[in-house]
Formats: C-alpha cells, structure tokens, sequence
C-alpha cells in the first residue's frame, strides 16, 4: 500500500488502491553561515609569513597607515580562516562557472573582504537563482579529499506524492496459493524481483520494517503474550512464510524469464489487463534503467545537517507483510509517532557540482519519478487481487 503523511505535512492520512557516493562537508559562505562543517571539528591558524613580521612606518597620520591595510574581519575561531586564501579562490572559480551557466554577472571578490566577499557573493547568486529557478537551491561545498577547495552546488529534491510507500506481499502470497491465476502470479513475482534484487527496495527481512517487526515481537513478549495468542502467530508467520517469500523473489530465473512471461501472457479480464500494463511498465523502466537503484541519488551527507536525525528512505519506501489488519495499524502508528519528531526526510536529490568549465550534468531524476508512478500503480494491483 502507499499511504501518506503528504512529504509537507506531519498530518496522516492513508490511501489504498485507487486512492557510495562521495562524502562532501559544506563550508558556509559567511561568518556563520549556514551548516558549516570543517573536517575533524578543528582548523589550524593561518601562518605568518615574513612580510606580516615587518613593521609599517608612514610619514603621515596613523590612520592614513591604517587604511593601506586590508584587515580581514572578525571571527569567533580564527582556525576557520586556515586555507582561506584558496577557499576564497576556488570559491569564485566556482561561482563564475554558474554565473556562465545562468547568465548573470556575478560579484566580484573585491567587493569585501574573506570571508564577506564570499557571503555578499553566494548571497547575490542565490537570490538570482531563487527568482529564475525556483526549484533549486544552493550551498557551499568542501570536499573531505581536497581541504580547502570550495565549489558551488546547485541541488532540489524529488518529492514522492506520499510518505509511505510501501508494497505488502501477503496478498501475492494468498495469490499464489490459489494457483487459480498462474499467469498474473508469475508477471507479479517478476515485478518484486526486480524491485528487491535490481532497484534494491527494502524489505521486512534486514531493514527498518524489520527491525520494527522485531520490536514488535518483543514487545509482545515481555507483555505476556502465549506463543499461540493471534499476535505472536502473526509475527510467526512474518518470520517463516514472509522471509520464505522474500528468498522466492530473489531468485534470478523471474528477471530470466521476464519477458517470455509478458509475451505469453493472454488476460481474460479487467484485473489480467491490469496486471500485464503494470508489468510493462516495470519492464519498460528495467531496460530503460538496468542497473538503477533507488539509491544512487540520495545524498544525505551533502543535503542534511547530520547532527539532527533525518528519516531516512528505506523507512518510507520498502516492502511490507500486511497491508491491513490490527499488525499493519499498530505498525503505521509506531513509524508516523516516531516521523512527527522529525525536521527533515532523505529524498533522491539532483546535483551539479560546479567545478569546471561546462560542468557534467547530473541525473535528472527521470528514474525516480517514473519509479514512484510504478510503486503507486503496483499498489493498485496488488489491493485489488481477487
């Protein structure tokens, strides 16, 4: 099922069928700025070099002195202002590819000094990228392998329509108990396989549904709970028949014979036609994307301030055992009390680093929208088996 707290609200709502990336630390732009992070928590000071051990004499007034001198301004931690002079220029490199980019003259260094040149600078791109290009943001990037070079990044989020997405199997299971639709029952199997093995979507067995499921088991337990009572039967019933399951879609002979299935499958009803659309959709976006998983574009380190708690994608997206009953409601409970306290949720997110010429353009997240379409279809299907 896919159910949503809408991914801007805390308010939850349900809806059923019909209804390795490279680790970046953020250098802000100004004097505080915005989730600036430095590398090991400490910065070295800034070495003397030999002409700031000389004194300066003028023949005039003291202030006249006092002016030839660019001062640069005051900071709380002098060790942020180590490598500052290749900050401030790999800074402006930076901002003049997205300037060429976008089309605007961007300001230049000499305006102020570091690090307010850098802030008055990322401040004016930002406020002309907000007007053009709403959608994107901007931030100040340093790279844990090269300290002290800053690139801009420009990035936006891919918002799903709603916060859970989830695909109960259960009723596949019953389905293919019945052995009465053969043909819609294998298309099904080789859509989950697809979705565990090559988009790598979380499951009950390791990940966090798991771990809730456990949770849930144990609770049961020091509650009193007899291993006969309807509660621990069904968690037993997760923990053989639904890992049994989990093993059955990963065998790879469903993603082998994938294509003869769609090729020999003849529907004899609405529900048939249904599931053979789905089934091409999945296809379709298999050999689109072959080796594509839904999380090559997640980039918590690069978006996120890691001292806050984000939720993260395998919570909201992943297969499930039920989609209803008492087990579902207490499970959907537990995970929306626990979101609500919540600022900030990892979603695939496109980037551009700018850090050359023309720079590489990054994936437009065309994956993940049509992947999200697919889940929301799939869940259609899968609450409508008769």
């Amino acid at each position: 099922m896919i159910t949503g707290m809408e991914s801007d609200k805390h308010e939850t709502k349900t809806y059923r069928a019909g209804n390795t990336r490279e680790k970046s630390k953020r250098m802000g732009p100004g004097i505080q700025a915005r989730r600036t992070r430095v590398k090991n928590g400490k910065l070295a000071d800034r070495p003397r070099g030999p002409r700031e051990k000389k004194q300066m004499c003028t023949t005039g007034q003291p202030a006249d002195a006092f002016l030839k001198h660019r001062f640069l301004p005051m900071v709380e931690n002098k060790e942020q202002l180590q490598h500052w002079q290749s900050r401030e220029n790999s800074f402006f490199q930076s901002l003049a590819y997205l300037a060429e980019e976008f089309g605007f003259t961007p300001m230049g260094r000499g305006n102020n000094v570091y690090p307010l040149n850098v802030y008055d600078a990322f401040c004016h791109a930002k406020s002309f990228l907000l007007e053009k290009h709403p959608k994107y943001s901007l931030d100040i990037i340093e790279q844990e392998e090269q300290p002290g070079i800053c690139h801009i990044a420009m990035y936006y989020q891919y918002l799903p329509k709603y916060h859970f997405n989830w695909i109960p199997l259960h009723p596949l299971y019953s389905l293919a108990k019945k052995r009465k639709r053969p043909g819609e029952t294998a298309l099904l199997f080789s859509i989950m396989a697809y979705l565990k093995q090559i988009v790598h979507m979380a499951d009950y067995d390791n990940d966090y549904i798991g771990g809730t499921y456990a949770y849930m088991e144990e609770s049961y337990f020091e509650n009193g709970m007899e291993p006969d009572s309807p509660e621990m039967q069904k968690i037993n019933e997760i923990n053989t028949i639904g890992k049994s399951l989990l093993a059955y879609i990963s065998r790879p002979d469903h993603l082998h014979y994938w294509k003869v299935r769609l090729d020999s499958f003849r529907p004899v009803d609405d529900f048939g036609k249904a599931v053979s659309k789905v089934a091409q959709m999945a296809y379709r976006l298999y050999n689109r994307y072959p080796g594509r998983s839904i999380m090559d574009n997640l980039h918590p380190d690069l978006i996120y301030d890691q001292k806050n708690y984000c939720i993260q994608l395998d919570e909201c997206v992943s297969f499930i055992w039920d989609g209803d009953g008492w087990l579902f409601e207490e499970m959907e409970e537990y995970i929306s009390c626990y979101h609500n306290e919540s600022t900030a949720q990892v979603n695939p997110t496109y980037v551009r680093v700018f850090d050359r010429h023309r720079p590489v353009a990054a994936d437009d997240l065309r994956f993940e929208k049509r992947f999200f379409n697919l889940l929301e279809k799939l869940a259609n299907i899968i609450y409508s088996i008769p």
